[in-house]
């Protein structure tokens, strides 16, 4: 590997990046070296300088608390669905989205602003408390024509591993007569069967890591909670930690930050087995380095709205592997920069 020369960088803001530092190295070539929240945010350095404020958002804790399930920032500086003492008016300090008590204090300025899937997500630490981070995240209404997940969650049953809700009110595949038809009703997404009759009735959306989530009672049986979570089939848009389970026996981490790149190859984790990445149907596969498939991800699924790909791993399937996304809305206590070489 070559070395990394020490001398005065070149600092710029190369596509994609908010930061890009390059460094020659010992072959004479250069290292590109990009700041961390773009090696996971493909918008960096083409956001504009401010966020949108006139938006409707969900205002929650990065707990997953939700503090306002929909507020609106007004023109006067009121922040309209939600009352406390410490969210009383809001502003900007520079392009920072800002909160302010109302003592006129600043109790939360978000510092951190991505966009995922079109929907703005900001983040900020609570002044009056720094173990409190405060998320804002931009709803999105669109139903139509997003991937879904449809489960139980009571016993965390897929029943339907990927949907499409299509814009006449089908599903893109076949389902349940139960899940016949779709509608929003009163401002609530409804599922019918097949004789017209109201199945479920979903909750208002919840944000979470910028996805949206429904969760409805099945009116049959209202001990049963249907969900609907919505799925992320970028993956060389996230971070991931790489597991081996087996069995019974406690997961361990293989590699905590791992990158899909979209040429294919497979970054912070360097092995043989998983050389190479890509997809055969909707199954997300790793390589050998002599092209042989190693890992086929089988199985996907959403917990707490963070994506899970799971599958065994081929030479021995009494090992299962799980790529699970990191750094879920909120930055790791970790700092990570990436080498990218620029050839």
């Amino acid at each position: 590997m070559p070395r990394v020369r020490v001398e005065v960088p070149s600092v710029s803001s190369a596509p994609g990046t908010e930061i890009a530092v390059a460094f020659l190295d010992d072959r004479g070539g250069s290292v590109l070296l990009c700041d961390y929240a773009s090696a996971g945010q493909p918008a960096a350095g083409n956001l504009s300088p401010r966020p949108n404020p006139f938006v409707p958002w969900q205002f929650t804790r990065s707990s997953g608390y939700v503090l306002a399930p929909r507020i609106t920032l007004q023109p006067d500086g009121t922040i309209a669905g939600y009352v406390n003492d410490n969210e009383a008016r809001w502003g900007f300090e520079g392009d920072d989205l800002t909160f302010y008590a109302r003592s006129g204090a600043i109790s939360t300025r978000f510092t951190m602003r991505t966009e995922r899937y079109g929907r703005q997500n900001l983040s900020g630490v609570l002044q009056l408390d720094s173990s409190v981070r405060h998320i804002l995240t931009e709803i999105d209404d669109g139903i139509a024509g997003r991937t879904w997940q449809f489960w139980r969650r009571e016993d965390t049953a897929l029943l339907l591993p990927r949907v499409v809700l299509l814009p006449d009110g089908t599903f893109d595949r076949p389902t349940h007569p139960n899940e016949s038809r779709w509608a929003v009703v009163d401002g609530r997404l409804t599922f019918f069967d097949a004789g017209n009759t109201v199945t479920t009735i979903f909750d208002p959306v919840h944000m979470a890591n910028a996805r949206a989530e429904y969760q409805g009672t099945f009116q049959p049986d209202n001990s049963i909670t249907h969900m609907l979570s919505e799925l992320d089939l970028d993956v060389s848009a996230r971070l991931w930690r790489f597991w081996r389970v087996v069995g019974t026996q406690k997961p361990v981490v293989i590699d905590d930050k791992v990158r899909l790149l979209i040429n294919g190859r497979v970054d912070g984790h360097c092995h043989p087995n998983e050389r190479t990445w890509g997809f055969e149907g909707d199954n997300l596969v790793f390589y050998h380095e002599d092209g042989t498939a190693t890992t086929r991800f089988s199985t996907l699924r959403t917990q707490g709205n963070v994506m899970i790909h799971e599958g065994a791993f081929l030479p021995d399937p009494a090992i299962t592997h799980r790529l699970e996304e990191r750094s879920a809305g909120v930055p790791p206590g970790s700092y990570v920069s990436w080498l990218v070489p620029e050839r």
